[in-house]
């Protein structure tokens, strides 16, 4: 019984990254990439010091279980704003799709079940936090180029 709940959780966070990166990959390539990286340096560079080392300190979190992102962008706890912004700078459209396939299955499917619940309930089927996460992903740009 364990071991097919272990099985069944497995299948579960697998098919949940699986969705998560083909909405993520989506996104990226239907959106326009030069105007995402400046809309997110105008971002970065609207907030104070404080705003960004409490916004980086969650995206952390994340950040740090995902060894081979933290090892070729030279991610660490204390990246200062400046360096975040060299970093979104100088990424390209094909550096950020390897980079979605290098996130582990199971922050991908972390962010998903987590991440939405401000978007739906938390206990919602996997089903209707796919759909919830394809329509977020989409955004109000989408389709744009």
């Amino acid at each position: 019984m364990a071991g097919e709940r272990s099985a069944a959780d497995g299948m579960q966070t697998k098919a949940a990254a699986m969705v998560a990166r083909s909405a993520l990959k989506g996104m990226l390539m239907q959106q326009d990439f030069q105007s995402l990286k400046n809309n997110k340096l105008a971002e970065l560079s609207r907030m104070n010091e404080a705003a960004f080392r409490a916004d980086y300190a969650r995206g952390w979190e994340n950040l740090k279980k995902c060894p081979a992102l933290v090892s070729k962008y030279r991610l660490r706890a204390d990246l200062s704003k400046k360096e975040a912004a060299a970093i979104i700078g100088r990424l390209t459209r094909g550096e950020c799709l390897d980079a979605i396939d290098r996130v582990p299955d199971e922050v991908l499917a972390d962010l998903l079940s987590h991440g939405l619940a401000g978007a739906g309930r938390q206990d919602a089927p996997l089903s209707e936090k796919i759909a919830v996460f394809m329509k977020s992903a989409s955004g109000p740009e989408a389709g744009k180029k």
